[in-house]
């Protein structure tokens, strides 16, 4: 077996080894017991070299995110050879590159596998918090917190529990089971990975049970911490941003501003913070100071609810201003916004007949989805004692491709679905903030109108 000692191998000259390797085990079996035994041996300690290549090249698949590919490598040794001896971390990195494709049935059952076969194995836990995060992430927090306690009571001492804890405090979070989760969150180790969006998270439970001034103290905390790296960067963000909202509601504008003022431009809430920024500014009377900022949420954000509360803002600043001709501009912009008078119970019935269409389409893919995850679970072998079959490359590439075939179905499926959950999102938010500012048009109509004639006898 001279191929055994090259320092490369390429995945399909691996693959092949593998097949000549177990085709020789049916070969000698006319040879004595005695022969056949040492044979074997030899033949179990090569493959055992070869499934550590291809696990090793899995794993630098998965390390760039390439999780498909990574899948596939880690399955060939499943296929292949179900005694390896750290078959457990091929199984738990199989469900984890299945589970970052978001293709959670599959995944699933590969995880509870771990937990029933590999009890005592470090990703027995691993795999539980696994379970939780998908739970957490379908939004079925009960469930979520049921593999926490799992966790907790089978592996106390386990690695995996610091952020098993931490989505045990966000489930509890939704829950609305706020003191629970305070405490569950301040049980994070300093040291986790979790403990900044912990103590976020901890901040914000206490501003929901009204606890305005703990949760301001417990969030200038991970307001203050250093910028170290982008993570750290978007929850220090979400801080400062919290933060400046709090001191506008209480009214301390002058402390509100800095906050927002820190806010980088690359967090999601950017055109808030810039909000946020101008509204405290007009509230103290920096009137002039406030339009650049309201003038960048409508050029970089024109189709957003934000550029409509700051059109609205910008015709009042310069009605204050006295600049009559700008501030018509900008009521004439916001009517842009508001076209026509809306007939509001017919629009809504509109939306929600188009809303209920397409969640009649939603409830057809997921059922595609699932038929089709379904087909990749039985694709996918969790026998590790099964029968081998005399594989030929032939047929190897026939199921590889089948796999990949289901894969690309589902990840097809899977992105439809996202594209028109995010639509409905989409139409709901826009139909009801309409809703809420039916009566803008008219206002703007009327500071436009008020406009003209103090134009006209200034």
């Amino acid at each position: 077996m001279k191929l055994l000692n090259m320092k490369k191998y390429s995945r399909l000259s691996i693959c092949l080894v593998l097949i000549l390797v177990l085709g020789l085990t049916i070969v000698v079996s006319g040879q004595s017991k005695r022969d056949l035994s040492n044979r074997d041996k030899k033949q179990i300690r090569e493959l055992q070299r070869l499934s550590d290549r291809v696990y090793d090249a899995g794993m630098e698949l998965y390390n760039q995110k390439k999780f498909w590919d990574a899948a596939q490598e880690m399955i060939v040794i499943i296929d292949y050879f179900p005694e390896y001896t750290e078959s457990d971390k091929v199984y738990y990195y199989v469900g984890e590159c299945l589970r970052e494709l978001e293709i959670n049935g599959p995944s699933q059952r590969i995880f509870k596998w771990v937990v029933a076969q590999y009890p005592e194995s470090e990703f027995a836990s691993r795999a539980l918090l696994s379970l939780q995060k998908i739970a957490f992430l379908d939004g079925k927090y009960r469930k979520s917190l049921t593999f926490y306690y799992a966790l907790l009571k089978k592996y106390s001492e386990s690695a995996a529990l610091q952020e098993s804890r931490y989505y045990a405090g966000e489930s509890l979070f939704y829950l609305k089971k706020f003191d629970q989760a305070i405490v569950l969150l301040h049980q994070i180790d300093g040291s986790s990975h979790f403990y900044d969006y912990a103590q976020y998270s901890a901040g914000l439970c206490m501003l929901k049970i009204r606890r305005v001034e703990l949760s301001r103290d417990h969030l200038l905390k991970v307001a203050e911490l250093p910028i170290i790296s982008r993570e750290r960067r978007r929850i220090v963000d979400d801080a400062r941003l919290t933060i400046g909202f709090i001191y506008y509601e209480m009214g301390y504008l002058e402390e509100a501003k800095p906050y927002f003022e820190m806010i980088s431009e690359s967090h999601p809430y950017y055109m808030q913070a810039l909000l946020g920024r101008a509204w405290s500014m007009i509230q103290v009377g920096e009137i002039e100071k406030a339009i650049p900022f309201l003038e960048e949420i409508t050029e970089k954000y024109p189709h957003s609810g934000e550029a409509e509360e700051a059109w609205f803002l910008i015709g009042q600043s310069y009605m204050k201003l006295n600049r009559y001709t700008k501030a018509i501009k900008a009521y004439n912009k916001l009517i842009e916004y508001f076209p026509r008078v809306i007939d509001y119970k017919k629009y809504m019935e509109e939306i929600n007949s188009e809303l209920a269409q397409k969640q009649r389409h939603i409830e057809k893919l997921e059922t595609e989805l699932l038929l089709q995850e379904s087909l990749l679970i039985d694709a996918i072998p969790l026998e590790p004692m099964g029968k081998q079959p005399p594989y030929i490359e032939a047929e190897r590439k026939k199921v590889e491709g089948y796999r990949t075939g289901i894969v690309d179905k589902v990840l097809a499926e899977r992105e439809n679905l996202r594209s028109i959950r995010n639509t409905i999102v989409g139409m709901r938010e826009d139909a009801e903030r309409h809703y809420m500012r039916k009566d803008w048009r008219g206002y703007a109509e009327y500071g436009r109108a008020r406009a003209l004639y103090l134009l006209q006898i200034d």
